[in-house]
């Protein structure tokens, strides 16, 4: 058979035409399709499989050269990709081409997609994948299959890059492996334990490594190592890192990595010195609520042992930039819960906030009980003028808060974005993280790693919105004091100013929306509940 693939794109188009404009960004998504590369690998060797990614190759329309003769069509993605794997499941279908859906997205709510695709693959594609392929060939196949066990990881073969190798250190900021899956935590708002498990399971540490090989072979610098709890799994992840920094001794240079993990970390000095030696240049981690009643009611302990402020300084202190994600919107978040969070980055020197309203997810425990409380609105009808080339569209809650409005939670979100993007916020949170450093990470600055400078310095002028004497004083200050984490400074400094670009239309957008709510507000028949 030949099989096409496909990746769509999620629900950014205004971001993704952002990037487009600024000259700076060459490289065209954030991380490789590791999802479609497993899925590829797990089809048979006598079929043919093309990937095509949204974000890299392009949107797909009518007239897209995709290439011909293909049997059949498989898209992927997160429930943000699904609007769109709609329309394209549409324009498959309408050419004739039998269309599958598997991923996270339509896992989480597949009534919604049952109307749209031929068929649906639901959890994790290891054992289903394969039997709806024979089933398919077979001219028997079912309009669903849904995985009844979690498979063990050594069951996951290494990624199938071979259609879209060429593209790999071109269109993306990083590669990608996965080391585990599942999540110990139950958080109300999430749905990654209640689709892959409590138990963490771990993908043998040989197989990990020649994954890496793979990359780096590939031209990938950096990789994004996959997981919802990187040390999920303490014992296993420490052996990890152990592998992975005598791996990174056998390579040219030593690849950089990202992964996500829970505070949990500060307490453990012997992990945060394992990531540092083995080269991690950022840690995504979910602080989400700076109100310790917010994080009872979501059901996130785990963050509440120490203060937040002292957690992120113990991270930190190892040169460890902290990727902070932020939720607003909790029952017991009020108006001033974004003054306190603002407070709470500057001081804890955050680089990377990601900044979310709180959204209730089909089929978790909060979709549950707001659901039963009719506190979720539909969006789409209740907002039927708005395109999906607003900005707005990411930020747009569905939910209707408990101590404040609608209108007051977009009227804190517009003001925190604004001040955490302010050029002398940025300054002082990057120049605070600075100082956090005890213990130096170890980084090789060669003749590649000072290119990769220069690059990103010739870059930033081309970025709308930067200022650049700020952007001085920052290099000037870190090539002084700090000299090996310059690479590290111009990344942030990077995602500093893509977030800068993105900044006005953003705020222009949150504007007229803020108007919407109002007029809802004083008509509230017209907020449309899911029924």
């Amino acid at each position: 058979m030949h099989i096409l693939l496909v990746c769509p794109s999620a629900d950014y188009a205004v971001w993704d035409r952002v990037k487009e404009k600024s000259a700076g960004v060459t490289r065209k998504a954030f991380t490789v399709p590791l999802h479609l590369a497993t899925v590829a690998a797990l089809t048979p060797d006598e079929d043919q499989v093309r990937i095509w990614d949204e974000a890299v190759h392009g949107p797909i329309d009518e007239d897209t050269d995709v290439g011909g003769g293909y049997d059949l069509v498989g898209l992927t993605g997160y429930p943000s990709h699904l609007p769109r794997a709609r329309d394209l499941g549409a324009l498959f279908r309408a050419r004739g081409l039998p269309v599958v859906i598997g991923g996270a997205g339509v896992t989480s709510e597949p009534e919604t997609c049952r109307d749209h695709f031929d068929v649906l693959i639901l959890g994790e594609a290891e054992r289903v994948w394969p039997q709806f392929l024979r089933d398919f060939k077979a001219g028997r196949h079912a309009r669903e299959y849904k995985a009844d066990v979690y498979p063990d990881l050594s069951e996951s073969p290494a990624p199938r890059w071979d259609s879209i190798a060429d593209t790999l250190a071109s269109g993306y900021v990083t590669g990608g492996i996965q080391v585990n899956r599942g999540c110990p935590y139950a958080c109300e708002f999430c749905n990654v334990w209640l689709d892959f498990g409590r138990k963490i399971r771990t993908k043998p540490v040989d197989q990990c490594l020649d994954e890496l090989a793979t990359m780096e072979r590939l031209g990938i610098r950096r990789v994004l190592v996959c997981t919802d709890n990187f040390i999920g799994h303490p014992k296993y992840a420490k052996e990890l890192l152990r592998a992975m920094i005598a791996q990174n001794e056998t390579f040219v240079r030593p690849l950089q990595y990202y992964t996500e993990l829970t505070f949990n970390v500060s307490r453990d000095p012997e992990l945060l010195a394992l990531l540092a030696d083995a080269t991690f240049v950022g840690l995504f981690i979910g602080i989400e609520s700076v109100n310790e009643e917010s994080l009872k009611e979501t059901r996130k302990r785990h963050n509440i042992h120490r203060g937040l402020v002292e957690q992120s300084r113990t991270v930190q202190s190892y040169g460890l930039p902290i990727h902070g994600s932020f939720i607003l919107g909790f029952d017991h978040d009020t108006p001033d819960a974004f003054r306190h969070t603002f407070a709470f980055m500057q001081e804890a020197c955050i680089i990377y906030p990601h900044i979310n309203l709180l959204k209730a997810l089909r089929n978790t425990d909060l979709w549950t009980r707001l659901h039963a409380e009719q506190r979720i609105i539909d969006r789409d009808l209740t907002f039927p003028d708005l395109s999906k080339a607003d900005p707005v569209r990411d930020a747009l809650s569905n939910i209707v808060p408990g101590k404040m409005t609608r209108v007051e939670m977009f009227e804190g979100y517009r003001w925190l974005v604004e001040q955490v993007w302010d050029w002398r916020n940025v300054e002082a949170r990057i120049l605070g993280f600075l100082a956090m450093i005890e213990r130096m990470p170890p980084r090789t600055v060669d003749e590649v790693v000072r290119h990769s400078i220069a690059f990103k310095r010739a870059a930033f002028p081309r970025f709308p919105g930067v200022d650049m004497p700020v952007v001085e004083r920052i290099l000037a200050h870190t090539e002084a004091r700090f000299p090996d984490m310059l690479d590290t400074i111009c990344t942030l400094l990077l995602f500093a100013c893509e977030e800068a670009a993105r900044l006005p239309a953003l705020i222009e957008a949150l504007t007229v929306h803020i108007e919407r709510e109002r007029r809802l507000a004083a008509a509230p028949s017209r907020l449309a509940r899911v029924g």
